[in-house]
């Protein structure tokens, strides 16, 4: 619905006209004020302060100022160089790959000619060195340093624009994520414990066939019988306790070894725990500041095939590595229980608190959690 805004006529018709002769007067003065200004008397972003002028905006271009001096000038690189990758959904850059074709295109101005060259070699247009047109595909075939050279000149006056440089990085392929599907964060999980890893990659603009490989602590995993797959899809069971380390490796169909490659964890320093009980989480009731005297609640998250079957016990340990642990008993007086544990810190410091959960029956504790905790002088958590 359209809205009408009405004007609430309070004098007669002679004053409206009135004021309707008093801004077309104003009008009139605008324009020869307007018409008697000096030509360097420039509005914002214009040379004139009149028409579209006024609004340009310099272009953000590698090749030079935005000014014409009637010379030819290249003012810069255009489309896939001037992006220099291919922008994902997120916003992010990434390389462009084998398969990959570019638009070599460059902005000029005072010149009808241009001429292409990659890594010194010309790169013709309908067999000209020389065209009219500024835009030239340009495949990527191979992986490698792309050195691009772009010239232009006035064919009229022979007159030639510095000519612009710019290189490109193309690597073979590009992975860009890999994690297991089921939790990335995991870090401990139960013996058996069926991972599924995605691999996900830069996505070329021709179809380039790729194949992959899967390793554990280092060594491949066989996929029906080989290392090297077409699916980028893994899945992996966690047959036996101990540390793991995944790394997955991709290469083209047409290479004979490992492009790109991801790990998980991609942490260097960590790895995925397996064990037949495990403590998933480790957390206390208390600030990361407690009190002597003040009861701080210790709770555990721990999981194995069978939860009945589990047996936890808490303790508390200086800061140094072989500084021992002091086990926490429980109400009844036992180490050994339940998930859950109250503690009563009597001195101040700085402490590792330590939470084993064990398969009962078991003399070692299956897997471990550590967290910091200082304790302060007074009587109250804070």
């Amino acid at each position: 619905m359209r809205s009408v805004i009405r004007l609430k006529h309070t004098r007669g018709l002679a004053a409206r006209d009135g004021v309707l002769l008093l801004a077309a007067a104003a009008i009139v003065g605008a324009g020869v004020w307007l018409g008697l200004r000096k030509p360097d008397a420039a509005g914002p972003g214009g040379t004139s302060g009149l028409g579209s002028e006024t609004f340009r905006q310099p272009a953000i271009l590698t090749g030079g100022a935005e000014s014409d001096d009637g010379r030819p000038r290249l003012r810069g690189f255009a489309k896939d160089l001037l992006a220099g990758g291919q922008i994902d959904a997120l916003g992010e850059n990434m390389p462009f790959v084998v398969g990959d074709e570019l638009e070599l295109d460059a902005d000029g101005r005072n010149v009808n000619e241009y001429r292409w060259s990659c890594n010194g070699k010309v790169v013709l247009d309908g067999g000209k060195e020389w065209s009219s047109a500024s835009l030239r595909p340009f495949p990527l075939d191979a992986p490698g340093t792309y050195r691009f050279t772009v010239e232009a000149r006035d064919s009229t006056s022979g007159e030639a624009a510095a000519p612009l440089e710019k290189s490109l990085e193309v690597p073979g392929l590009k992975l860009v994520s890999f994690a297991p599907e089921f939790n990335e964060d995991a870090d401990h999980v139960v013996t058996g414990t069926e991972l599924g890893f995605q691999a996900d990659t830069v996505t070329p603009l021709r179809l380039i066939e790729y194949r992959y490989r899967l390793l554990v602590n280092g060594a491949p995993i066989l996929q029906e019988g080989q290392e090297w797959v077409d699916s980028d899809w893994f899945s992996y069971t966690c047959a036996k306790p101990g540390r793991y380390r995944f790394k997955l490796q991709a290469r083209r169909a047409a290479a004979d070894q490992a492009e790109s490659e991801l790990e998980w964890p991609a942490v260097l320093s960590k790895e995925l725990i397996v064990a037949d009980a495990v403590v998933e989480d480790f957390t206390h009731s208390g600030s990361e500041h407690c009190a002597v005297n003040s009861a701080v609640a210790l709770d555990a998250t721990v999981e194995s095939k069978n939860a009945e079957d589990v047996e936890v016990r808490f303790g508390y340990r200086g800061m140094q590595q072989d500084d021992p642990v002091e086990w926490i008993a429980g109400d009844d007086g036992k180490v050994w229980g339940s998930a859950q544990r109250r503690w009563v810190p009597l001195r101040a410091g700085n402490f590792h608190l330590r939470a084993e959960v064990r398969i009962k029956g078991r003399e070692a504790a299956d897997d471990f959690r550590e967290i910091l905790i200082l304790i302060s002088e007074g009587q109250e958590n804070f």
